[in-house]
C-alpha cells in the first residue's frame, strides 16, 4: 500500500508537534499563595511583536474593564488575542496586565490578575 502525505497534513503534524514541545510544566508556578506544578508554560523561541493597535469600544456598563490585547505563542507562531472586556471582582480592584518574560528556556507569559 503506497502512503502520500499532504502539505496540509504534514503542516498540521508538525505544528501540533512543536506545540506539544513547547509545553512543559512549570514547576515554580504559584498558586494562591502555594507552589504547584499543576500549570502548563508555553515558551516562545523569540520576543514578542510590538503590541497591536487597539481601540476598546464604549463599555457595557461601569462594573467591566478593558483588558488590552496580547500576543500569543501557538504552535511555531505569534497570534493576536484581542482585547476585551471583563466583569470587575470589586469597584475597587486593580487590573495589572500580562507580560511576556525571558528565560534561558525562552520567552514565557506570565498572565495578569486583580490586585
Amino acid at each position: 500500500m503506497t502512503r502520500i502525505f499532504r502539505p496540509a497534513a504534514l503542516a498540521l503534524g508538525l505544528a501540533v508537534a512543536a506545540s506539544v514541545a513547547a509545553c512543559v510544566p512549570d514547576p515554580y508556578s504559584q498558586k494562591n499563595g502555594h507552589t504547584t506544578n499543576t500549570n502548563t508554560v508555553v515558551y516562545a523561541p523569540n520576543p514578542p511583536p510590538p503590541p497591536q493597535t487597539e481601540t476598546a469600544p464604549p463599555p457595557p456598563n461601569s462594573t467591566v474593564y478593558w483588558q488590552a490585547g496580547h500576543w500569543t505563542w501557538v504552535g511555531n507562531q505569534w497570534v493576536w488575542e484581542p482585547g476585551h472586556y471583563v466583569q470587575r471582582p470589586s469597584q475597587t480592584a486593580v487590573w495589572t496586565p500580562g507580560h511576556w518574560e525571558r528565560s534561558n528556556s525562552g520567552y514565557y507569559w506570565v498572565e495578569g490578575h486583580w490586585q
